[in-house]
């Protein structure tokens, strides 16, 4: 009995009681351009999503957005209910006081321009927070319920309202690979200050492909969750190495000096000049990874990068390295 519901396709439709509040003129019931207009926030009160179709026992009633836009041939296959696409903050639209334009329509010469309207979509309704029609939005605590409307109209004329990834594939990969990422370079036991960096760049380049795909398209790719699961792992990856590296740091030298056999030790002291008296840390690193790993023997290999002052300059840039063996051990000596 509603004028221009139409049944929801592949539906069984019923008849059913609902509560609307219909137009009293005659004229906007025979055509049938009706639609509703709800607002329906979230659970923390911010409206984000616009109710573009209710479908009630199997019955399509349209929005007023809907309904306008497929007057115009803008509507496209919309979803029940879009994530609004928020064009700024409110009065961002091109709004025209009703008194103003009614008094000039009062007067013998008019000072508005005669096609002031002309090939617009116009919508009256009211501003004022008296009035009740005040939304908290994204954008604003107090946002134009009207301007809510506009910005739902346009989003289905552009066909660029929020579009979400419904899948949960590509963000499981997304945490996967963090995940694994950062177990692989603590397991190879990079650099701690170079690990942070690498880790650092790749999570702020995760928050801002979020940002853009927001703001520049309309997907809205949420990362967050990505995010935080690799900051909590790598927080406690990070706790858990430097736990172990102050229970196990114990070097050869510490070791020999608790064991009752007589032992000696070969300290090994390489020091690196360059133009600018201090060498890329990153170098004497590289070096000193090298030459852990060059043998089977046992040995401490230490850097010292940076500058240096005073006495301790003479470390500046250099490799330590430390190796024991028995006194009476004459091949290792």
């Amino acid at each position: 009995m509603i004028p221009g519901v139409t049944p929801m396709p592949n539906s069984q439709t019923r008849d059913n009681t609902i509560a609307v509040a219909l137009s009293h003129f005659p004229a906007v019931l025979s055509q049938g351009k009706l639609g509703t207009h709800n607002i329906y926030p979230d659970s923390d009160g911010i409206a984000r999503q616009y109710r573009i179709y209710h479908d009630d026992y199997g019955w399509k009633l349209p929005s007023l957005p809907l309904r306008i836009t497929q007057e115009f041939g803008y509507a496209s296959d919309t979803p029940r209910d879009i994530l609004i696409n928020w064009r700024g903050l409110p009065f961002s639209c091109h709004t025209v006081s009703f008194s103003e334009i009614y008094q000039d329509t009062l007067k013998k010469v008019k000072l508005r321009p005669q096609n002031e309207f002309t090939d617009k979509i116009v919508i009256i309704g009211s501003t004022a927070p008296s009035l009740f029609d005040i939304k908290a939005t994204p954008m604003a605590k107090l946002h134009p319920g009207v301007e809510i409307f506009a910005t739902a109209i346009d989003n289905i004329k552009h066909n660029d309202y929020l579009r979400v990834p419904t899948t949960w594939l590509p963000y499981f990969l997304i945490a996967l690979t963090i995940l694994w990422a950062t177990a692989f370079g603590f397991y190879r036991n990079l650099d701690k200050d170079r690990l942070a960096k690498i880790y650092g760049v790749s999570q702020f380049g995760l928050i801002l492909l979020s940002y853009g795909s927001i703001n520049f398209s309309p997907y809205y790719i949420n990362l967050s969750g990505p995010v935080t699961l690799g900051l909590i792992y790598f927080s406690m990856a990070k706790l858990y190495a430097i736990t172990t590296e102050k229970l196990l740091d114990s070097n050869l030298l510490t070791q020999s000096l608790g064991n009752a056999q007589i032992h000696g030790a070969t300290i090994a002291v390489i020091r690196f000049h360059s133009s600018s008296a201090v060498i890329a840390p990153a170098i004497i690193r590289k070096m000193a990874k090298k030459i852990k790993h060059l043998s089977t023997e046992r040995k401490d290999v230490e850097f010292i990068v940076g500058s240096q002052t005073g006495i301790w300059e003479l470390l500046q840039s250099c490799l330590v390295i430390t190796w024991t063996y028995a006194s009476d051990d004459t091949t290792e000596k």
